[in-house]
């Protein structure tokens, strides 16, 4: 068994020194003007979702389909462009937006590596970064954009972080968030059943279900919306 996975090892270690050989050598480019050319490509195409964070964080993803599209490999329909709002109001706030869609696109790494501990680090440097800007003016002009354009705005991205961060929580059993009822006396296999104290004039108990008791507890926690 040992010799065999000696092998088996062996071979994958001369099949990456084969892979590298044909590759060639590889440049890395500098934080900077990495970070430029990032930039652009978000300009260029600007994403609203986390399965596209290539072309948001480094743009790998989005760059291949400008190559392609270059060699006549991919063809899109043609279009015509009607642009008749300006997203982005100047460069910072370009740059607020593409720093918040990273820390997006690492945090979903993270989730996705079951890397718990480290998204909620994460998360929590994302949340001090949206607490020193959710009274920053341009948050203002965003407001006026139409709702088809704010998802690419600072404030869409950090509520979609702040998003996750309930999930990563939840894995990490990092609540305090702990609320009773009393459940209804049932037969058999379904859904279950909450007996709840109805509000009014006169006492009453009313059956709900799990979603509705939940409702309840945070409408008396002051959350109406």
């Amino acid at each position: 068994m040992r010799t065999e996975w000696t092998h088996r090892q062996a071979a994958a270690e001369a099949c990456a020194e084969r892979a590298k050989d044909l590759a060639g050598r590889a440049l890395r480019v500098c934080k900077g003007p990495r970070a430029v050319f990032s930039r652009v490509l978000l300009l260029f195409s600007p994403t609203d979702t986390v399965e596209d964070e290539d072309a948001a964080c480094g743009g790998q993803g989005e760059l291949s389909t400008v190559l392609l599209v270059s060699l006549g490999r991919v063809e899109f329909p043609r279009y015509t462009i009607n642009r008749k709002t300006r997203i982005f109001q100047d460069r910072d706030d370009l740059i607020r937006y593409a720093t918040a869609v990273h820390a997006l696109s690492d945090i979903a790494a993270a989730m996705a590596r079951g890397a718990w501990e480290e998204a909620r680090k994460l998360s929590q440097v994302a949340q001090q970064d949206w607490d020193r800007l959710k009274n920053h003016p341009s948050l203002r002009y965003h407001e006026r954009l139409p709702l088809f354009l704010r998802c690419f705005t600072v404030g869409w991205v950090y509520t979609r972080i702040l998003s996750r961060t309930v999930e990563i929580l939840q894995r990490l059993h990092r609540y305090q968030v702990t609320i009773t009822g009393r459940l209804c006396p049932q037969h058999g296999m379904g859904k279950s059943i909450f007996v709840m104290e109805a509000g009014g004039a006169a006492p009453a108990a009313v059956l709900c279900s799990v979603e509705e008791l939940a409702l309840a507890h945070y409408r008396c926690c002051g959350f109406d919306q």
